[in-house]
């Protein structure tokens, strides 16, 4: 079982959550309790807790303190923080010290066990990440390569919750991609051709040919993503110029040389070029997004991220025009920026990177505010019921509505009525 630490001044909160969760059910044991951060401290270093449960209101050490003295004794421990602060600054601040969950107080059960499953989660996804590795490294007959494409493959089709780990785990064994500037492609071999079924053994001709070709000049790797496509890493030094006319004169004799030796035509999915090797799951998200739109460029046996974008028109101030026209017209519906990212041909990191960037605000916050507007106003109305305005600015549970609402105009959506229709 994995060990929790409650840590809380207040003896009737730490009662309710020590009687009330289902521990047990969760596969999880209460190994200690402490009243500040202090004699947290000197717990921890016993029980060695998997988890911690803290308030930041506490006397002699505060929950911030104690997390930042977690952190720096390097004690591997999730974090989920139950505050009666709702201010950003102590969000912002529990953030950066890696805090898995923060949650306003009052909690109720149901948000605490939720919190504490996704803790879960994301503990015995780093358990199986590191099993892996170890795994991975162990086995003696592996050869160099199939580790490769292996950390590769983990890398690129895994939620994984520690990206940075897997690519060092990577460059270990590949140190030129630290060095190089890269791109990821997907080759895509069709499932048949003139009416005939294509074999696996085409998949694996296609993959050492292009293999032979990158490692003459350690251009990148390449691995098997499903039956009928193969994923790859192209490599160029960062000083080098014409990196995309190199990029290209590549890949089309990537796909000329597997044509000529399978018979089948393939054709090359590219994603822009990235610095860093822990955002080749940008470049990848982005060769899946050309993946996704090639019904509009069936002539073309590549295509590249930096071309969709440029045959879509793509504009910094315009894109976020056209996201606060889309939140305008479909507040009222079940809507993500996934949903405006396909429209655009962009990737959803993309999108949330630009609109924080031009707005101040990210995507979500500004999508619950705008609600929140619309809210406000037909709350002006007595014909709407408060479950009747959740669903009319797009919550489908008037609770969580009522929730958010309180949580950032600062009262329920039934005593903002009341104060408005009586001060009318």
């Amino acid at each position: 079982m994995y060990k929790v630490l409650i840590v809380d001044d207040e003896p009737l909160v730490v009662n309710g959550i020590r009687n009330r969760i289902g521990w047990k059910a969760l596969g999880l044991e209460v190994v200690g309790v402490a009243g500040d951060g202090l004699e947290a401290l000197s717990i921890v270093l016993d029980a060695m807790p998997d988890i911690v449960l803290t308030d930041i209101n506490m006397p002699v050490m505060d929950g911030l303190a104690f997390i930042s003295k977690l952190r720096e004794s390097e004690i591997d421990a999730e974090i989920i923080v139950l505050s009666g602060y709702s201010e950003f600054e102590y969000a912002r601040r529990a953030l950066q010290y890696g805090v898995t969950e923060y949650l306003l107080k009052p909690c109720r059960e149901e948000d605490i066990e939720t919190a504490l499953k996704k803790t879960l989660s994301k503990i015995e996804e780093a358990g199986k990440l590191k099993n892996a590795m170890e795994a991975l490294k162990s086995t003696q007959t592996m050869t160099q390569h199939v580790l490769r494409e292996n950390l590769l493959l983990y890398i690129l089709t895994r939620n994984s919750t520690d990206v940075s780990l897997s690519t060092r785990s990577l460059t270990e064994v590949m140190p030129e991609i630290a060095r190089s500037r890269l791109a990821v492609s997907i080759i895509d071999i069709p499932s048949q051709e003139n009416g005939v079924s294509t074999s696996k053994a085409t998949l694996y001709q296609a993959a050492n040919i292009c293999d032979e070709i990158m490692a003459a000049r350690k251009y990148g790797i390449s691995a098997k993503l499903d039956e009928n496509s193969l994923v790859a890493i192209t490599l160029f030094d960062k000083d080098a110029s014409d990196l995309s006319k190199r990029r290209r004169t590549l890949h089309e004799r990537i796909i000329r040389s597997i044509k000529n030796y399978t018979g089948v035509p393939v054709r090359m999915y590219t994603g822009g070029f990235v610095d860093d090797p822990e955002l080749m799951t940008e470049s990848y998200q982005q060769a899946v997004l050309c993946l996704q739109n090639r019904s509009f460029y069936e002539d073309s046996d590549l295509l590249f991220y930096d071309d969709l974008k440029d045959q879509a028109g793509i504009d910094p101030d315009g894109v976020t025009k056209t996201i606060v026209e889309y939140v305008e017209n479909n507040y009222h519906k079940q809507i993500t920026l996934n949903d405006i990212a396909r429209q655009l041909f962009l990737t959803p990191n993309y999108l949330t990177t630009l609109f924080k960037k031009n707005t101040g605000v990210s995507f979500k916050k500004y999508l619950t505010n705008y609600r929140l507007r619309q809210a406000k106003q037909f709350l002006k109305d007595r014909r709407f019921r408060i479950a009747d305005v959740a669903t009319l600015v797009g919550y489908e549970s008037d609770e969580y509505f009522c929730r958010v609402f309180k949580q950032t105009i600062g009262c329920t959506p039934s005593e903002y009525r009341r104060r408005k229709l009586t001060s009318e």
